[in-house]
């Protein structure tokens, strides 16, 4: 019978005359010991006894659809070439032509290097096995493949389901993200399951633009969600699918004309003359004692209640400088891991003092909320002003004309930190920042309200009082 070509390269030297190497661009390994290479020439080949087999695995993709099929090309002679299609797709983004491999800097496709490593493995193993005891052709690779037409390929990488990349994401970045952090993706990932249940969409990452956020916008705004609430919600969207584009997903050209600006909102602060109030007001209950003391510590400290409310009397400690004595608590916050040194004001120092130097009893965040309202009530803190508070009926945020007391929050504290000491114009920003833990004066500056009368204000104060000590 007329026999298959093998590909033969002559080795003379001695050693290698009992084995016959197969060779690949990564993989070297004795193939058919050369007591059995007699038969290669009856069954399949020419007799090669004595010289070494060069077989070759490579790898290419088919097509250029996102999920394009990974082929395998094995040619265990120069004759010889077969073809088959393996369980394996990728977006060819993430595709190395020269290498023929998938793009070893991108981490989320190492696994699938490792398949394909394995599988080039596997196949040479068989053949070293196989290639003097049954024909080597297409039908044997295909064998050793083993995809059928019903088996569903695998793909590697992340997702373009925008769903489960919300998965990957959180997952890559479960190192440098905090609880309350995670808490706000996953009110995020909430958003999007309305809006395909809704909408009847699967979205993905690859679809995400200008459309889709505008009716992402629209099933917001009719299920009654703040517009900040759904731009904010769009920001996060966004983020995620730049993310997903350095992860080799391609994402909408016109992703960045999905425009994402909050609206204005002017949240209520205690001003000065409003901390003195609650400060000399009687409360007919010491849990509202205790409330209005954390109240005045938290607008004196500058701090989220998931820090404040973890004072301890062992966490203040004294330092000496040329003024004197002077108190501080330096603590790590909680949902950025700033590091701030907090100087104890003298308004904080009352209360310390008249509690043998302790703080008031620490109490959970929801009680908190509903007890100083109570309490800025009882203080006298009535003014009407416009400002936006839940609505316990529909759960979600309504804006009006409310009575001052009513929208104070466990944030109220740390807003009027920043606003009553910045607006005094007697303080650098930088200084207040460094206590509340502000990264950029832009943030600070919005974190506040701020308007352009407020600089124009504190200019002619500085300028006054600059005419007085000058005499004129």
């Amino acid at each position: 019978m007329e026999t298959q070509g093998v590909k033969l390269t002559i080795k003379y030297n001695k050693k290698h005359l009992n084995s016959c190497h197969l060779h690949t661009k990564s993989t070297t390994f004795d193939a058919c010991p050369s007591n059995q290479l007699q038969n290669v020439g009856t069954v399949w080949g020419r007799n090669i006894a004595n010289n070494t087999i060069m077989a070759s695995i490579s790898f290419r993709i088919k097509g250029k659809s996102e999920d394009a099929p990974i082929l395998v090309r094995f040619r265990p002679t120069r004759e010889l070439e077969f073809s088959g299609i393996t369980r394996f797709k990728i977006n060819p983004e993430n595709w190395d032509a020269k290498l023929g491999f998938p793009l070893e800097r991108k981490n989320s496709l190492q696994k699938l290097s490792t398949e394909l490593r394995t599988l080039k493995e596997n196949i040479l193993a068989k053949y070293k096995h196989d290639c003097t005891k049954v024909k080597v052709d297409k039908a044997w690779l295909e064998k050793i493949l083993d995809v059928k037409p019903e088996v569903e390929i695998i793909s590697y990488g992340p997702s373009d389901l925008f769903l489960e990349y919300f998965d990957f994401y959180l997952d890559a970045r479960s190192t440098d993200i905090g609880y309350r952090a995670l808490q706000k993706f996953n009110v995020v990932k909430n958003y999007l399951v309305l809006y395909q249940n809704q909408t009847k969409e699967v979205l993905k990452v690859s679809e995400f633009g200008f459309v889709v956020s505008e009716k992402f916008t629209k099933v917001m705004l009719q299920n009654g969600y703040a517009i900040n609430t759904t731009t904010n919600a769009i920001k996060f969207l966004k983020m995620i699918c730049k993310h997903a584009r350095m992860h080799g997903i391609s994402t909408k050209s016109d992703l960045y004309e999905v425009k994402a600006k909050n609206h204005k909102v002017m949240w209520p602060y205690l001003s000065f003359s409003d901390l003195e109030k609650i400060a000399k007001t009687e409360y007919p209950t010491d849990y509202l004692q205790n409330v209005a003391d954390w109240l005045i510590i938290s607008c004196n400290t500058g701090q989220r209640i998931s820090d404040f409310m973890k004072f301890t009397k062992s966490m203040i400690y004294k330092d000496h400088n040329i003024e004197g004595i002077q108190l501080y608590i330096d603590i790590i916050q909680v949902k950025t891991e700033t590091s701030v040194s907090i100087p104890i004001v003298a308004e904080v120092q009352e209360i310390l003092d008249k509690r043998e130097g302790e703080f008031p009893r620490p109490i959970s965040d929801q009680k908190y909320n509903t007890y100083i309202k109570i309490v800025c009530k009882i203080a006298g803190i009535t003014e009407m002003i416009k400002g936006t508070k839940n609505n316990p009926e529909s759960n979600r945020n309504v804006t009006g004309i409310f009575p001052k007391y009513e929208l104070v929050s466990s944030h109220i504290g740390r807003r009027s930190f920043a606003t009553n000491y910045y607006m005094s114009g007697r303080y650098n920003i930088s200084d207040i920042m460094e206590i509340t833990g502000h990264s950029s004066e832009r943030t600070f500056l919005l974190y506040i309200n701020k308007n352009k009368k407020n600089g124009a204000r504190r200019f002619l104060s500085t300028y006054n009082e600059h005419r007085k000590t000058i005499g004129l």
